[in-house]
């Protein structure tokens, strides 16, 4: 299925230095999914920088052909969002 990203995302993104491989890898395979409304969810993968583990956290939703994702941010918080 195809991943589109907002302009809201691709803005955040931008903003929160975050890289579309990495949302794509949090979606594809991620620690853990949670629903939000009927079709918006949040992919939640952890990762390790400069030693530190962090989560980015993805929210998107499934349309027809494709997940949409509307936005994504990175946190320390990891058992906030796991």
């Amino acid at each position: 299925m195809e991943i589109y990203f907002t302009d809201h995302a691709a803005y955040q993104f931008k903003e929160r230095n975050i890289s579309t491989t990495k949302v794509k890898q949090a979606i594809k395979r991620p620690d853990k999914v949670f629903k939000q409304l009927s079709d918006r969810s949040r992919a939640v993968k952890k990762f390790k920088k400069q030693g530190k583990v962090y989560a980015l956290v993805t929210i998107y939703e499934i349309k027809k052909h494709r997940i949409e994702v509307i936005t994504a941010f990175i946190t320390s918080k990891i058992k906030k969002y796991l």
